[in-house]
């Protein structure tokens, strides 16, 4: 079982992404939104957050490739939780 460590991670990752563009755009775009997002998205935090799910990813097709039931159902509950937040 390859477990789903790196999935996890590149999905926390796009999560982020989603809530930092969804924060900066919710009145529209504006030119100054681009800073705004480039400023976030620098940040060591976020930074570190991007490595980490980089680094992995080549091991994404052998945890997709050996996902059981019940790895499946993580992974949807996990995405359900995530969009709850964004719909805030």
């Amino acid at each position: 079982m390859a477990g789903l460590k790196e999935t996890k991670e590149m999905m926390v990752m796009g999560f982020a992404l989603a809530a930092m563009l969804k924060g900066e755009l919710k009145d529209g775009f504006q030119v100054a939104d681009l800073m705004a997002i480039l400023e976030k998205g620098l940040t060591p935090e976020f930074m570190a957050m991007v490595k980490m799910a980089v680094e992995g990813m080549g091991e994404i097709p052998a945890e997709a490739k050996d996902l059981d039931l019940f790895e499946g159902l993580e992974l949807v509950k996990f995405c359900i939780g995530e969009i709850k937040k964004l719909a805030v």
